[in-house]
């Protein structure tokens, strides 16, 4: 599920031109440059039906879209929704939908070094890889 995500993802032109190759599963590297996106997987289990195990798999998956403007933030955020929220059915995924969204601003002690961050819980319903 993880490299069929981020490669649908990046099919996005629009959100390839804003991050280029800087989207990855797990935490960001310091001093990557930005605009840039991570993925974490949150949970996940076997979806069932009333015979059992069907073949599909459920996740909760965070995208992160990092930037140092929120106004940038959110062009990532608007451009990951364009690409994946309502997607489906495909052979590898059966739906993508948004669960949550929140804005933040990430740091320490100074603040003009700040972030700011979109963070966007989608459930993800695809087939058992």
């Amino acid at each position: 599920m993880e490299e069929a995500l981020r490669t649908l993802l990046l099919q996005s032109s629009t959100l390839a031109g804003l991050v280029g190759e800087r989207l990855q599963w797990g935490a960001r590297e310091q001093a990557t440059a930005l605009p840039a996106v991570t993925l974490n997987k949150i949970s996940g289990a076997p979806f069932y039906d009333d015979d059992g195990e069907t073949g599909l798999d459920q996740f909760r998956v965070q995208v992160d879209c990092w930037a140092d403007t929120m106004t940038a933030a959110k062009q990532v955020s608007r451009a990951v929704r364009g690409q994946i929220s309502g997607y489906g059915p495909t052979n590898d995924f059966r739906y993508i939908e948004i669960d949550a969204e929140r804005d933040m601003r990430e740091g320490g002690a100074n603040q003009e070094a700040y972030e700011y961050r979109v963070s966007i819980d989608f459930i993800v319903l695809s087939r058992s890889f």
